[in-house]
């Protein structure tokens, strides 16, 4: 994933998870799963599965609503 990012200049954050911590403390089942996290940590939308653009702004405005 890391070699994916920065080959294709993703400019958007890629939390990359050795060990796998973060997978399992979240209970993620595979990809693609999109998770918006607030500002203070607060998990506001979680999606298993493909999404649209749509989507991605309607979970970025509940993370930042949730602060």
């Amino acid at each position: 994933m890391k070699a994916y990012v920065e080959k294709n200049g993703v400019a958007w954050t890629v939390a990359l998870d050795p060990g796998s911590v973060a997978a399992l403390d979240f209970g993620t089942r595979g990809q693609p799963e999109t998770y918006a996290i607030s500002p203070s940590g607060v998990v506001a939308a979680a999606k298993f599965g493909p999404m649209s653009g749509k989507e991605l702004e309607l979970f970025l405005a509940a993370a930042r609503q949730a602060g």
